[in-house]
């Protein structure tokens, strides 16, 4: 499967969860002390990489009050930014980059297609400008379905797209869509690879709303142990590999859980081929848009 090094510099880590409770399955927010292991861990470990948003609690504060030097970060632009002057967004950026502690942000993302494509322009005048001012050196767009990536090549050519790419949803990593980004230069971050956590927690804490799904999660079980592989690496490292991703962001909330994911990717063999695995493309199971509140 390649050097450890590689998938090292392929992961961003995610920090929704960090000082706010995120996900069906993440129990607690990991604090100032416990980031800080986590990204001293991340660091020494090849990775550098982070993805936040000034929504995710306290997060970018967080970040910035662990004092770590030379992260790169990614953060979210939120709809709210189309009632608000381009100066006005600037500030908030400059806020941003406040709290985390560093002098540019490594990308800006689009926190919906929807609110980038309301005002299409407008938009492409704020980020041509957040790059001059030197506040961002990449931008991109968080999508849910492949049309909107469609869509968006036909106006403009964004850094990346963060989209939803796990075993279960292969929607943006099909040939054509693949291609596609791949002649326009813009790369593919994938998200949501545990599907929030729902790969990862088996078939016997699937909530009854996915219960139709049963047999699928259950199929995984069985193609993991019959592999000999945890969960964690038959979700994680068909999609760490393949070569249409070049980031993968994975929430991380506790320091055991950055160790474990390490461990994972320090597996050199040949794993699991993508390609036998199944997988759906069903909304109802891939966008958590409309899944029922868990809470």
């Amino acid at each position: 499967m390649g050097e450890p090094s590689e998938y090292s510099r392929k992961l961003v880590i995610g920090t929704a969860s960090w000082g706010q409770q995120y996900g069906l399955f993440n129990g607690s927010a990991a604090n100032t002390f416990e980031a800080r292991n986590i990204l001293s861990l991340a660091l020494n470990s090849g990775i550098t990489s982070l993805d936040t948003a000034p929504s995710y609690g306290k997060s970018e504060e967080i970040i910035g009050e662990c004092g770590i030097p030379n992260l790169r970060v990614f953060t979210k632009l939120e709809s709210s930014w189309l009632d608000k002057s381009l100066e006005s967004v600037y500030e908030d950026i400059r806020s941003s980059l406040g709290r985390l502690g560093v002098s540019c942000l490594t990308g800006l993302t689009f926190h919906s297609a929807g609110s980038f494509f309301r005002d299409s322009r407008r938009a492409l005048s704020l980020v041509s400008g957040a790059i001059h001012e030197g506040l961002v050196s990449e931008w991109g767009v968080s999508v849910y379905k492949t049309e909107e990536v469609e869509m968006l090549l036909e106006i403009t050519n964004p850094n990346y797209i963060q989209a939803p790419v796990s075993i279960v949803d292969r929607r943006f990593i099909g040939d054509d869509i693949s291609k596609k980004m791949l002649e326009n230069s813009v790369k593919l971050q994938a998200r949501s690879v545990f599907l929030q956590g729902l790969i990862l927690n088996g078939v016997g804490r699937l909530p009854d709303h996915f219960s139709r799904f049963r047999g699928l999660f259950g199929t995984y079980e069985r193609i993991a142990e019959s592999a000999g592989l945890s969960m964690l690496s038959l979700a994680l490292m068909p999609i760490l590999s393949q070569k249409s991703v070049q980031s993968v962001v994975v929430g991380i909330h506790d320091f055991s859980q950055l160790e474990e994911l390490i461990d994972v990717m320090s597996f050199v063999g040949t794993g699991v081929d993508l390609e036998s695995i199944p997988h759906c493309s069903d909304e109802d199971l891939v966008d958590p848009r409309r899944w029922p509140d868990f809470r």
